[in-house]
Order: structure tokens, then C-alpha cells, then sequence
């Protein structure tokens, strides 16, 4: 629970700083790019993630942003976690997808 109430802190501290940008900026390109995910298994509302998952810890990371174009009004990523194998070799993967404006979520 405890994480749920950051996140939407950590969102309405970046929908206030968006918010307070000038007209002009409105029309140019913007990327935000997610830095790091920490992970949380099992008991989810501890304090210390599992892992922090980052472009150091796993490639292809970088790709985990979302780019605003020029004149656009919104944009979307889509981020996945999915699980393979067994309780006791457990796999986790993270992907990180643009949604494309003809694609719904």
C-alpha cells in the first residue's frame, strides 16, 4: 500500500512540474525516460526491493522511455512484467513497448 501511495505522490509531483511549463514548450519534443523499476516480491509492502532493475543490471533498458513528438498532446508506454519457470527457478522478464496511437491498452 505503501508504494502505492509514493507512486501517485511521485505522479502528482510530475504532473505539477509538467504543468507548470510555458505555452511554447507545449510544442516541443519531449522524452521521459524510466531510470530505474525496483522490484518487490513477496511481501510487497516491505521497505528493500528484491532488485533494482536499470541499464546497468539489464540491457536493453534504455529503450524504456517515451517520446513525445513535436505538436502531440500525449504518448504511452507500455511496461510488462512477465514470469517464466518454476517457484524455485523463477525467471522474470521486463519489456518496455511504445503504444502507438492505433493501439489500445
Amino acid at each position: 500500500m505503501k508504494n502505492i501511495i509514493t507512486l501517485a505522490l511521485l505522479t502528482a509531483s510530475a504532473l505539477t512540474a509538467f504543468a507548470n511549463t510555458s505555452q511554447d514548450q507545449n510544442q516541443e519534443p519531449v522524452l521521459a525516460k524510466v531510470s530505474t523499476i525496483e522490484v518487490f516480491k513477496g511481501n510487497v509492502d516491505k521497505e528493500t526491493p528484491d532488485r533494482t532493475i536499470n541499464t546497468y543490471t539489464a540491457p536493453g533498458f534504455e529503450k524504456c522511455a517515451v517520446y513525445l513528438k513535436s505538436g502531440e498532446e500525449s504518448a504511452k508506454m507500455l511496461i510488462t512484467l512477465s514470469r517464466t519457470g518454476n517457484e524455485e527457478g523463477a525467471k522474470y522478464l521486463l519489456q518496455c513497448e511504445p503504444v502507438h496511437k492505433n493501439t489500445e491498452m
